[in-house]
This record gives structure tokens, C-alpha cells and sequence, in this order.
């Protein structure tokens, strides 16, 4: 969240941000494995996850018939966004 603040200040004093959009996401990212299980550990909650091979999401995909929907399952949700800091001469002052 800090990054996010600290990116958002930067742009409201930055005449070059208003006419510009931004990808923003932390320096280092981390998996939805990952935050479910840090969620889970910070809310108290059993969760249970378990490993789907990728063979078998894109079979289930087509008996189904939802092909467009195993994007969201299979690829990166990865966001690079070193050209919005570099376009604002900014880092992130906050690490994951």
C-alpha cells in the first residue's frame, strides 16, 4: 500500500502525470499462493490450497467451454512498472 501512496503523491505535484497512466506494482513481486497464505495467517483462517497441473485447467477449459476465462488462471498477472518510475525519476521507498 505504501508504494501505491507514495506513487499517488508523486504524480499530484507532477504536471507530466496528468496526462499519463501508470502501471504500479511493487519492486518485487509475490505469487497468489503467497498472499493467500499470508492473508490467511493474518486473518486466522484454515485455508487449503492444493496444485492444479496446467494440462488439466486448459482440459476443464474446453469440456466447459471457457477457453477466454483460462487466461486468468494460467498466465501472469505481473505488472512491470519500472517505466512509470523511471518517467517520474521515482523508486519505490517500500519493499515486499
Amino acid at each position: 500500500m505504501g508504494n501505491l501512496v507514495h506513487f499517488i503523491y508523486l504524480c499530484m505535484f507532477n504536471s507530466y502525470a496528468k496526462v499519463k497512466t501508470f502501471l504500479i506494482s511493487d519492486p518485487n513481486p509475490i505469487s497468489t499462493p503467497f498472499l493467500v497464505r499470508l492473508l490467511s495467517k493474518n486473518l486466522r483462517k484454515k485455508i487449503l490450497l492444493f496444485y492444479c497441473p496446467k494440462f488439466l485447467k486448459i482440459i476443464v477449459s474446453i469440456i466447459f467451454n471457457k477457453r477466454r476465462l483460462l487466461s486468468g488462471l494460467i498466465d501472469s498477472l505481473e505488472v512491470d512498472s519500472s517505466d512509470s518510475y523511471r518517467e517520474l525519476n521515482a523508486r519505490a521507498p517500500f519493499t515486499t
